[in-house]
């Protein structure tokens, strides 16, 4: 039986809702991106989340202390109470909790550190990237070029290789799982869906919750996409605010993260450098190894972009394809890499909030989309070519091939080595490498001596702080309650001192004692800024809590707000699309 044809807004023949050029319809589509994921990622499934890479150290340690209080019954585990050898850490005030979320999901997988979890992850989130992408391509092309593009984008070499097995970026990893669906809203949006609009607002708050730093870069591109894509025809500029707005409720989403995160900077050590010319493409580089794979990834793209803008130029190419698609990939992919310059510093130090990018490569990220839609649109112009379905497994076996590769190569670097006594030594001591530190811990911590990022610790055992120490009077405790931003002490004192609880000083911890009502003073400690009660003589039962405070009550509020502004958005689109000038969709 013949499948129905179905027109694309673009004019160019699609078979994404009936059988593609190689007959694949949906579930097929998804079978071979599972495929694909299961072979690409395989090295992962094996070994999981790579030990040694350059963040691997820090997130492993995180995911399996934010795992551990999310199943104990703390649904937000923003205070990590296992943190700096028990002492606790405001992490997740500060650093995006959705990718670890998900990591939670394989917390049933074995090993006392995160490394399988996080693999398990990852391989899922590869999937996801794939399908997403698919899901964005598949409105413009035929359904087996948008699975090329999409293998090529799950597979590619800075999503997989760099970004994750070397870089050991989770949160980067799992932000370009969501980026496509901005893409796909704003097509569908195009197409006059009234679903469009929140689809947008759904994936850039995904992107915002994943990774604050790649929601940044890609705050505008949306817009721009859409700009692009609709010629600046008659009611472009409604449309663009549409979209713009969108992504402004997409951000609201993230509010109960956001707003504590901003409010609270100033009482934390926040990793956010300037934009030194060493963080640009032909700047001076301090990582000249580093620095040289995304040189030749930078020319390797650039490549692409000059060969697909020649490509192009082909009438027969311009007769099958979405061209308007092809445009918007090449203008795009080449002014993001031209952004990663070192000539276009000065455009980044006009914005100052464009030094959250720290590191100019991260936009490559942007780039693998473009390039995507670009390996589609030149799979879609081979539709009458007698040999495309070798030509369709030779480029899905040469980009999961190149999967390996990278691969092997950090294997061969060291990526994927295990060090049992180091791990042991890093769970145990928890450290947080300095990042996310209150502001008053002035001294060293029980773990920043003994060198747990690179190597084991060799030296005399270093004891962990105590829960509980009567640092002035004459007083007995006892721990009833030791739980995330909750104490509870028995407290029995013959005369008037000071204690000091084993968890660091934050902004907000109070201390009640629940026999007498009295709120009891509570400061950091001079030396490591930890908690330090002074109490009256007397029995006391204390409640030592770290109470939510005004921000994080805002947070929430806006995050109610704009997802239930989705609603008012999705009707608001539905009134507007007869001011938004798109091709009829048939």
């Amino acid at each position: 039986m013949m499948s129905k044809q179905v027109v694309h807004s673009s004019g160019v023949p699609s078979l994404s809702n009936g059988p593609g050029v190689l007959g694949f319809r949906l579930p097929w589509a998804f079978a071979i991106l599972l495929l694909t994921t299961a072979v690409a990622y395989s090295p992962v499934l094996v070994f999981g989340y790579s030990p040694n890479g350059w963040d691997s150290r820090y997130h492993a340690i995180i995911a399996r202390l934010f795992s551990d209080q999310l199943w104990s019954g703390d649904l937000y585990p923003r205070w990590l109470m296992g943190m700096n050898s028990g002492l606790g850490s405001p992490h997740f005030f500060f650093y995006q909790p959705l990718g670890f979320y998900i990591a939670s999901l394989f917390s049933w997988i074995g090993g006392p550190t995160a490394v399988p979890q996080l693999g398990a992850a990852i391989v899922l989130l590869g999937f996801v990237s794939g399908v997403t992408c698919y899901l964005w391509l598949a409105r413009m092309m035929p359904s087996t070029a948008a699975v090329v593009g999409a293998v090529f984008y799950l597979s590619a070499p800075v999503h997989l290789f760099t970004f994750l097995l070397m870089g050991g970026g989770y949160p980067t990893f799992v932000a370009m799982a969501f980026t496509p669906l901005c893409l796909l809203g704003v097509e569908l949006f195009r197409e006059r869906k009234w679903y469009g609009l929140p689809i947008i607002s759904l994936g850039f708050c995904a992107v915002t919750l994943s990774h604050i730093v790649v929601g940044l870069m890609f705050s505008g591109i949306p817009t721009v996409y859409f700009l692009a894509r609709s010629g600046w025809r008659r009611g472009w500029l409604w449309g663009a605010v549409l979209v713009l707005v969108a992504c402004g409720v997409g951000l609201g989403g993230s509010g109960f993260y956001l707003v504590p995160a901003l409010a609270y900077r100033p009482d934390a050590i926040i990793p956010v450098w300037t934009l030194l010319p060493e963080n640009f493409m032909f700047g001076f580089p301090s990582r000249p190894y580093l620095l040289l794979f995304y040189k030749v990834v930078f020319f390797c793209y650039g490549g692409f972009l000059i060969a697909a803008t020649a490509w192009w130029r082909r009438s027969e190419a311009r007769a099958s394809v979405d061209g308007n698609m092809v445009i918007t990939c090449i203008f795009l992919g080449l002014a993001t890499l031209s952004l990663m310059t070192i000539w276009t510093r000065p455009l980044w130090l006009m914005v100052p909030v464009a030094a959250a990018v720290q590191f100019t490569p991260r936009l490559l990220a942007i780039v693998d989309l473009c390039l995507a839609g670009l390996v589609g649109s030149f799979i879609a112009s081979l539709a009458a070519q007698p040999r495309l379905p070798r030509i369709v497994f030779a480029a899905c076996l040469v980009f999961v091939g190149s999967a390996l590769v990278g691969a092997a190569a950090a294997a061969y670097s060291g990526a994927f080595d295990y060090n049992a006594l180091l791990w042991q030594q890093r769970l145990h001591y928890t450290p947080d490498y300095r990042l996310f530190r209150p502001l008053t811990v002035h001294a060293a911590l029980p773990a920043d001596n003994l060198g747990l990022y690179y190597g084991p610790y060799s030296g005399p055992v270093v004891p962990l702080p105590p829960h509980v120490k009567i640092e002035k009077g004459d007083a007995q405790v006892r721990v009833l309650t030791w739980e995330p931003r909750r104490i509870i002490l028995n407290v029995q004192a013959k005369s008037p001192g000071e204690l000091i609880v084993g968890q660091l000083y934050f902004p907000g911890w109070q201390a009640i004692d629940a026999l007498s009502g009295n709120r009891l003073p509570i400061a950091p400690s001079s030396g490591q800024g930890l908690l330090t009660i002074r109490f009256p003589t007397g029995n006391m039962r204390l409640h030592i809590s770290l109470a939510p405070r005004q921000p994080e009550y805002e947070g929430v509020a806006l995050s109610i707000f704009s997802f239930a502004s989705l609603v008012l958005l999705a009707l608001a689109s539905r009134r507007a699309m007869h001011r938004v000038s798109v091709p009829e969709h048939t």
